[in-house]
């Protein structure tokens, strides 16, 4: 029986709870440590039995734990990301305590990585495995090997990094921050390009799947495509009335499927044409997955799953 690992990471988006955080906990009984936001900020606070009831009544969220899960305990604050090794052996945790871990399967802590001075946002694999990059409120992002010794520092952001991911052939980073900038970094740490024209901060970047375009999403309300030397090639923007909170690639890298806070998404051509515009509800809308052949997209709101299709214009 695989063992399901639960890393303490509830980021449910309450939406009661999105724009104001009490200094009071709702009820005394903490039961685990959660996310809730303040504008666009993520700030730790303890999830209590009332909240967890709330959740359990209120969706179809009602498995918290099994005897065979295991749990992996070791950070001293919110777990604010988690992401399995490519073999599925290891596991990287980020944390607001500052740090970085890594895990086996047992839940046992096999390195930390300690060298950030604030909130860790992300940490993920190279697509070997070999390498992990971890970015953060420190505005930096990180390189590390696996017995946590620090390869190099990517620190031409002048504010928080949000996220941070390997190219697919593993030879390129690329980072996106809220400095309204994406970065695209070498190996050693050295700025390749940088992706300047969001006018707000960037939630997301992520590669094409054959590593040779970028697209970026932002709280400006746009997306943008990008190739690999900084040039806009088209901007995302019909009828997004609030932020975009990630956008995606197709498989096959033809089409682009974006989110928005207001429970929008959307799908794209690469030429900027909006092909199809999908409901949700804003508080529970989780990424989109496209289907292998990239025609179709499953989507996750509030107890609902919703799967659509569509045709180029």
């Amino acid at each position: 029986m695989k063992k399901l690992l639960i890393l303490s990471l509830l980021s449910f988006g309450l939406s009661a709870m999105e724009n104001e955080v009490t200094e009071k906990p709702l009820c005394n009984e903490a039961v685990t440590p959660a996310l809730v936001y303040k504008g666009r900020k993520q700030i730790a606070k303890p999830l209590s039995k009332c909240i967890l009831q709330w959740i359990q009544k209120n969706t179809n969220f009602t498995r918290v734990l099994k005897p065979d899960d295991v749990i992996c305990k070791g950070h001293t604050k919110s777990v604010l990301s988690a992401a399995f090794s490519p073999d599925g052996k290891t596991i990287v945790t980020a944390s607001a305590d500052t740090t970085a871990k890594l895990w086996n399967l047992k839940g046992n802590c096999l390195v930390t990585f300690k060298e950030h001075t604030d909130y860790v946002y992300s940490a993920r694999f190279s697509p070997d495995g070999k390498t992990i990059v971890t970015t953060s409120d420190d505005q930096t992002a990180k390189l590390w090997d696996l017995n946590g010794n620090l390869v190099a520092t990517l620190e031409d952001h002048t504010d928080d990094v949000n996220s941070a991911v390997f190219s697919p052939d593993g030879e390129m980073i690329l980072t996106a921050s809220d400095d309204e900038t994406a970065k695209l970094w070498d190996l050693k740490g050295n700025c390749l390009a940088t992706l300047e024209g969001h006018t707000l901060w960037l939630n997301s970047a992520q590669f094409s799947p054959d590593g040779q375009r970028i697209v970026t999403a932002s709280s400006d309300g746009t997306a943008k495509l990008w190739d690999l030397e900084g040039n806009c090639l088209a901007t995302l923007e019909e009828e997004h009335d609030k932020m975009v909170r990630w956008a995606k690639f197709s498989p096959d890298g033809q089409r682009i499927v974006t989110a928005s806070t207001s429970g929008e998404i959307k799908c794209w051509n690469l030429k900027g044409n909006c092909l199809a515009t999908l409901k949700g509800d804003p508080s529970w809308l989780s990424p989109a997955k496209f289907s292998p052949d990239g025609k179709r997209i499953v989507t996750i709101s509030g107890d609902t799953a919703r799967i659509s299709y569509w045709n180029e214009k």
